[in-house]
């Protein structure tokens, strides 16, 4: 059962004091809610001020510098290719943009940076790539890097170690822009070989040659020869024979080695001067045979019959 006092007490009327109380407890919450909306209020004001001035007013580009430029490129020549002047507003230039237009108006520029540094300076740092392979187009040689960027076109003379490609043909060839073969799967199989090639150490290369085949021998300091068959299969034969070609680059012996790394986790060693000495002995002797057939005949007229003598290669070892 409910108390009859309790309920006489609440239905006691408040009093005026008491109302007046009340009221101004909820116009005190009021007046914070408005109070509160009108700073975030002028907040966003404030932050949209700044985004305007920022981006007009302010942060506009006194100071454009360029760092480890004069390698090949002075900085009048970097600054003029990203199209930077004094006044751009540093916050609403695309500095991707920027940095993309600068590696391609300057070939020799591997990757560029745009750094800003408040108040009001832009830095465009640069670091530069070089010519590791070279391909016949049309009169001349095209130079790329290992990615397959065109660094130069019409080259006469490619400079030592920087390897011939021998085996494709180049469809375009625009300094600045990647190479484009005429069979594109190409830039792939030869930049997973650059690098490859240069993770091992390996960093006198001389020639990448592709056959018809599409088997590719990649030539070392013009004394070994690797043979890595099908460029399909190519993946991981390096790295099973990288101590093999390391122990031969260290040797002492004459002429031109060739390992054949064709088979999976087998790498045949083999010496070129063994190769055509064998060559040249295995053709002799077929000579000596046909000399011999002529010269031996019977009472009758019957010739008597020679067997053709082979050789096989002397000089391979294989290792496995």
């Amino acid at each position: 059962m409910s108390n009859p006092r309790q309920n006489n007490r609440n239905n006691v009327p408040q009093s005026k004091s008491e109302k007046m109380r009340v009221s101004a407890s909820g116009r005190k919450k009021r007046r914070k809610l408005k109070d509160g909306f009108v700073l975030f209020l002028l907040f966003v004001a404030l932050v949209c001020v700044g985004l305007v001035l920022s981006l007009t007013v302010l942060f506009n580009a006194e100071t454009i510098s360029c760092e480890n430029s004069g390698v090949r490129y002075s900085d009048a020549q970097i600054i003029a290719a990203a199209g930077l002047e004094k006044g751009d507003n540093m916050f609403r230039m695309n500095t991707a943009f920027v940095e993309a237009k600068i590696e391609k108006a300057l070939p020799y520029v591997g990757k560029a940076e745009i750094k800003r540094r408040l108040p009001d300076t832009i830095v465009v740092c640069v670091e530069y790539t070089s010519a590791s392979t070279a391909i016949k187009y049309g009169s001349g040689y095209v130079l790329l890097d290992d990615t397959g960027k065109v660094l130069e076109t019409d080259v006469a003379t490619p400079s030592d170690y920087v390897a011939e490609i021998n085996g494709i043909e180049v469809q375009t060839a625009v300094a600045g822009e990647p190479v484009e073969f005429t069979d594109a799967s190409y830039l792939g199989y030869l930049t997973l070989l650059i690098q490859d090639f240069r993770q091992s150490g390996f960093t006198q290369i001389t020639a990448y040659n592709f056959d018809e085949s599409d088997n590719v021998t990649v030539e070392i300091d013009y004394k070994i020869d690797v043979v890595f068959g099908n460029v399909t299969q190519i993946e991981g034969k390096l790295e099973f024979g990288k101590e093999v070609i390391r122990q031969n680059l260290d040797s002492a012996k004459a002429g031109k080695v060739i390992i054949d790394l064709t088979v999976d986790n087998v790498a045949s060693v083999r010496n070129e001067k063994d190769i055509l000495a064998a060559d040249e002995a295995a053709s002799s002797a077929y000579a000596e045979s046909l000399n011999g057939s002529d010269e031996l005949s019977t009472g009758d007229g019957e010739t008597a019959q020679t067997e053709e003598s082979t050789s096989e290669p002397s000089g391979a070892d294989t290792v496995g």
